[in-house]
């Protein structure tokens, strides 16, 4: 695990995201609290755009280009509300070399889109050598007891 500031044990207001995937699809369901709060009752736009940046992230990363964010528009369509269960998906838009292309977006708990992103990662020149297979991302560390490729256990 490490200190991403949006998933991890090490950051206690990192949002409660468990990205699941189905295919080249990442999706992650979860209720956002007070600790979220930006309008009164409202979820603030920049967790909106944390999230959408996250999810939408973990997409070229599996695709074992773990790019960093070129850029990330973001659409607000409706408030998000508070205590409400959401769910945010991302998925692949088109690939081209060393760049990913993301579309997603977020809906409420009935089904309305609250927000949508239309990204792009590119895997930076300097880290291009390192990055011939799948790199490990957030969304995929090893459970307690397992052993990431290429580490060694104290």
């Amino acid at each position: 695990d490490h200190g991403n500031a949006m998933v991890g044990a090490r950051n206690p207001l990192a949002p409660p995201l468990a990205i699941e995937w189905d295919g080249e699809t990442a999706t992650a369901t979860g209720t956002l609290g007070p600790a979220y709060e930006g309008p009164p009752h409202h979820v603030h736009g920049g967790i909106i755009a944390a999230v959408l940046d996250q999810v939408a992230g973990s997409v070229p990363a599996r695709l074992g280009k773990p790019g960093l964010t070129a850029y990330l528009n973001t659409t607000y369509r409706r408030p998000t509300l508070l205590g409400r269960e959401l769910v945010c998906s991302a998925w692949v838009e088109r690939v081209d070399g060393w760049k990913t292309f993301v579309r997603g977006d977020i809906r409420d708990d009935q089904g309305r889109v609250t927000a949508e992103v239309e990204a792009l990662f590119v895997v930076p020149r300097w880290a291009r050598e390192h990055v011939s297979t799948p790199a490990a991302d957030a969304i995929d560390v090893p459970s307690a007891g397992e052993e990431t490729p290429g580490s060694s256990t104290p």
